[in-house]
């Protein structure tokens, strides 16, 4: 009897007392958050095209983490750059007025910053200063 009753204090803190299997608490993996988005790493950006041009010219911007959704482009020195188009790999934009020498950054709809590093050095081009 004494062992029937252990057996019965045992299953009972197994089945009633267990979170994960208890009703009012769902297990967190099995329960997905409909606003939880998948990781966002930084943008990577690999080559302008041309590296140097005049405040108004477009840029395409080559490298990949951009994402399918626009964020957004920002030359050093400006605001940030009007979008022409946006995909996940490359994105064209127009240079804005007031951008100086340095790097180009993205920005992804996550707002992950791409490093300065990695490849956005930009040249502007003024009236006096042809490359």
């Amino acid at each position: 009897m004494f062992k029937y009753i252990l057996a019965c204090i045992f299953l009972f803190s197994v089945f009633f007392d267990n979170p994960a299997l208890s009703q009012d608490q769902p297990d967190p993996s099995a329960v997905k958050n409909p606003q939880q988005e998948e990781p966002c790493p930084a943008p990577v950006i690999k080559e302008l095209i041309p590296r140097a041009a005049a405040a108004g010219a477009k840029v395409t911007i080559v490298g990949f983490g951009f994402g399918s959704a626009p964020g957004e482009a920002v030359f050093p020195g400006s605001a940030q750059a009007q979008i022409i188009s946006w995909q996940p790999q490359r994105i064209v934009v127009a240079v804005p007025p007031g951008t100086q020498d340095g790097h180009v950054a993205v920005i992804n709809r996550c707002s992950a910053r791409s490093k300065d590093e990695s490849g956005g050095y930009f040249t502007i081009v003024t009236p006096g200063n042809k490359e």
